[in-house]
């Protein structure tokens, strides 16, 4: 019981500790746990090409390492989350082909006129000034 134990500890010490987390093209199903805010040594979290549902949670803003955010291809909805605008090392973060809607924060905004934030993807149902225009975005509306 001891060695499963510590296994079991060690490697949750491993996966708090990890820097970059890439789960793409793995069919996930679900929502995004609000626990993922506590992996803050994270700099890459990649969960594109998957099936997950449900909003953004508040406590990525707590990864305050992130320098790739990606999401691309799965069926997230809402707003996105202001808090995510904390995340000052952030060179590049990708909402796209989900669901998402409402104004893009001006949190994030900031981070991309400060010119941190090199690229800055999302849908056409979200309205953004400071995001990258696609032609398809320019003939919905």
């Amino acid at each position: 019981c001891l060695f499963v134990c510590l296994f079991v500890c060690l490697l949750v010490f491993s996966f708090l500790h990890t820097a970059h987390l890439d789960v793409s093209y793995n069919n996930l199903v679900g929502s995004i746990p609000s626990e993922m805010g506590m992996l803050q040594t994270l700099t890459t979290l990649v969960m594109e090409k998957n099936r997950l549902t449900g909003t953004l949670p508040s406590s990525l803003g707590r990864l305050t390492n992130i320098v790739k955010l990606n999401f691309f291809t799965n069926k997230l909805n809402g707003t996105i989350p202001k808090e995510l605008g904390r995340l000052e090392r952030a060179d590049s973060m990708n909402f796209r082909v989900n669901f998402f809607e409402g104004l893009m924060p001006q949190e994030i905004c900031v981070l991309r006129e400060a010119g941190s934030l090199r690229e800055l993807r999302v849908e056409c149902a979200v309205e953004c000034s400071c995001c990258e225009v696609y032609d398809i975005c320019k003939f919905e509306n």
